[in-house]
């Protein structure tokens, strides 16, 4: 049985928050340019639209969170674990 490198399973679920952190990012931006230029009527669209992004951003906390407390909480076992984390 072959032993992974917890290196780069550790780099893997990083870059695995790439992409929704760049779209999270995106919509953000489109969201500061259009706000300015938003008429009264666009109001309700505008507010859908940053709950949304709102509600992606918490969920990436939330997912980021728990892998921030479970290499906390594996961290006195040391090294040796192996755990990609």
């Amino acid at each position: 049985m072959s032993q992974t490198n917890p290196d780069i399973a550790r780099d893997d679920i990083v870059n695995s928050f790439g992409p929704p952190i760049a779209r999270i990012e995106q919509l953000v931006d489109f969201l500061d340019d259009i706000i300015y230029i938003a008429r009264q009527s666009d109001t309700i669209d505008l507010l859908w639209a940053i709950e949304k992004v709102r509600c992606r951003v918490l969920a990436l906390i939330r997912l980021l969170t728990g892998k921030s407390k479970a290499r906390v909480q594996l961290a006195p076992f040391g090294p040796d674990l192996n755990v990609p984390c």
